[in-house]
């Protein structure tokens, strides 16, 4: 029997582990090129063995990266586990956008692996833990303190993330969007 479940993902280095869901036998055959940590995703398993994996676009639009076959075809319902994390996913994200606010356009274009790195490694650090709005900031600053850039840039960045103020509590329950259409298949929200 296939299962399938909305969550997240964490990656480090080439070790990837998926929020609240015991990990696959066969995870070792999936390309961890393409997967970085704090992406929602979609994972298939059949008898604990992955079957297929997708990407969520920030448009809602699914990207399958592991997997033979559409999986979600053969679906009738998908388990929403994101609910758990769906808090301190939008906290980081809301945190990362507010600092990468204060980038030019150029600065983004010059340190995009680097913003990148560090975006995925606060996603890494903060999304499995209990941590809360102060704690994230917190580890955000201490990492971005280690970046290598010009000091204007990063004290720039820094201020920036020590003036965010909290986000409005709506906006932290936001569920995951994800364009189902096209598939039979219901999300069942729950948490575990």
């Amino acid at each position: 029997m296939k299962l399938a479940y909305l969550t997240f993902i964490r990656k480090k280095d080439n070790e990837i582990k998926f929020l609240a869901v015991d990990s696959p036998e066969n995870l070792n055959q999936l390309c961890t090129k393409n997967v970085r940590s704090g992406l929602p995703i979609i994972v298939v398993l059949e008898r604990n063995n992955l079957d297929a994996l997708y990407i969520i676009g920030t448009d809602g639009d699914l990207f399958q990266v592991f997997g033979e076959q559409d999986s979600l075809f053969l679906m009738k319902k998908l388990n929403d586990i994101s609910l758990i994390n769906i808090k301190k996913y939008n906290l980081i994200k809301f945190i990362l956008l507010e600092t990468f606010d204060e980038l030019t356009i150029q600065e983004s274009k010059i340190h995009k692996e680097l913003f990148e790195n560090f975006e995925e490694k606060i996603f890494y650090i903060t999304l499995h833990t209990e941590l809360g709005f102060t704690g994230i900031k917190n580890i955000a600053i201490k990492e971005l303190n280690k970046i290598e850039i010009k000091n204007e840039i990063k004290i720039r960045l820094l201020n920036k993330i020590k003036s965010i103020k909290s986000m409005p509590e709506r906006f932290l329950k936001k569920k995951i969007d994800v364009d189902l259409t096209g598939y039979g298949i219901y999300i069942n929200s729950f948490v575990c």
